[in-house]
């Protein structure tokens, strides 16, 4: 019984490793083809414009409007209707 759950324990330590080695690879990748520059998922490299921002600020007025379950998010609604 101990000999079959030390093999299952070394397998899935050798997967944990192998795991963390392809995102360490894929990391160490994508920081090669980004020198220098911000990464795209930070959407940092696009221009913040006063329409996009009036977009943002609208979708999430929506949002907020719909009755959030969170009550973080419930708190910035009423804060949101206390200002406007």
């Amino acid at each position: 019984m101990e000999k079959g759950r030390r093999k299952i324990q070394a397998k899935l330590q050798e997967k944990v490793h192998t795991l963390f080695q392809a995102s360490e690879d894929a990391e160490n990748e994508e920081g090669a083809n980004y020198t220098g520059t911000d990464l795209p998922e930070l959407g940092q490299i696009s221009a913040l414009t006063a329409e996009k921002l009036e977009q943002i600020v609208q979708q999430l007025k929506e949002k907020l409007n719909e009755k959030p379950k969170s009550e973080a998010l419930n708190k910035a609604r009423c804060q949101l209707k206390c200002t406007s």
